[in-house]
């Protein structure tokens, strides 16, 4: 039997991505998920042999007909992988990128002034674009054309940071670079959480963002416990944020009853008439808010069942009428869920981005 592993090399693929700007400050001009190093391009020649390229950039270059190369765009993803001599298939370092950008793209939840959507497709242009790869241990460097999928600009600024900050998606990137300890199935879902969350932020009408969003609700929340899934996930929302509503659980049992109603119809029987402007801001404020709980206190629940054994407390201190005591993890909401009287005000303005 041969050997897959045989005569497989490391390569360092490199894709352009558009719409994503990283300036030197505050994150030196690359930030990394996982796998996929996003990089500022013009920071790419400085720290070549750090990714694996051999020759300086400027010796490609000189190359008849390679003028252009690395600069399809101002920021380049990439990602290092082994491969053989001649295998030019980069799918896997498709899916790498595309699950990070998703990822990416979950930081923004909570971000009303704009939808940013960093892409592998160059914005307003379907064409086809290149990705290079180059061969670790020798000079050997391969450019190839493909067709790139859909997506305008977001800026690793300060402002993105503290919009990050607030959604505790450094907590999350720590984790997911096993920079934080949690258990690997927890790892895994929360990757799939950010990746829901992502597709959320990006989608291209309301009613599938809505969907998106509580199905990350659901892969953050819920565990198989014999429990309806809507009473488990009232009962864990109101152990995070029950403080919030002095201690009422009712208010949480009206959203979420509402939202998971018309989950099940949309999922169920394809109906989604009854989804609206309202649902849409409640469902996105509460993922945001889970998240930005559940990653900043990563460092104490380090599985999903630590966030059930956390809400089985919750729940026999209310049983028994005692005072609440959450003191064990640091907890915070932003903003509140609205009522349609004060969500009219903002529908014109929501409506823009759908």
């Amino acid at each position: 039997m041969e050997n897959s592993s045989e005569n497989k090399k490391d390569f360092t693929c490199l894709i352009p991505i558009y719409g994503l700007n990283i300036p030197k400050k505050p994150f030196n001009g690359e930030f990394k998920i996982g796998g996929v190093l996003f990089i500022d391009t013009k920071k790419i020649p400085r720290v070549r042999k750090r990714l694996g390229i051999m020759k300086a950039i400027s010796k490609y270059k000189s190359r008849s007909g390679w003028e252009d190369l690395l600069n399809a765009s101002e920021t380049y993803a990439v990602v290092r992988n082994r491969r053989k001599h001649n295998d030019d298939n980069v799918s896997c370092e498709y899916k790498l990128i595309r699950d990070a950008l998703l990822i990416l793209a979950s930081s923004l939840i909570g971000n009303h002034w704009g939808r940013f959507k960093p892409s592998m497709k160059p914005p307003n242009k379907n064409m086809i674009e290149d990705f290079v790869l180059f061969e670790n241990d020798s000079e050997y460097v391969f450019q190839m054309k493909k067709r790139f999928y859909a997506l305008e600009n977001v800026i690793l600024n300060q402002q993105w940071q503290n919009l990050s900050d607030d959604n505790g998606f450094f907590h999350l990137v720590k984790a997911l670079n096993n920079k934080i300890s949690v258990t690997p199935e927890w790892r895994k879902s929360l990757k799939r959480t950010a990746i829901l969350t992502g597709r959320a932020y990006l989608s291209d009408n309301l009613y599938d963002s809505f969907l998106f969003n509580f199905f990350a609700i659901e892969n953050l929340l819920s565990q198989k416990s014999g429990k309806k899934i809507d009473a488990d996930l009232i009962e864990k929302i109101f152990a995070f944020f029950g403080w919030f509503t002095k201690e009422s659980i009712e208010p949480w049992q009206t959203v979420i009853k509402r939202l998971w109603e018309l989950r099940c119809k949309y999922v169920h029987n394809g109906e989604i008439s009854g989804i609206n402007g309202i649902d849409l801001y409640n469902s996105e404020l509460l993922l945001r808010n889970l998240q930005g709980n559940i990653y900043t206190n990563l460092h104490k629940l380090k599985s999903k069942s630590d966030i059930s054994k956390f809400s089985e407390k919750v729940k026999a201190r209310q049983v028994l009428g005692l005072p609440q005591d959450r003191k064990e993890l640091k907890l915070h909401f932003i903003s509140k869920p609205k009522t349609k009287e004060e969500f009219d005000a903002l529908a014109i303005y929501k409506d823009i981005f759908w």
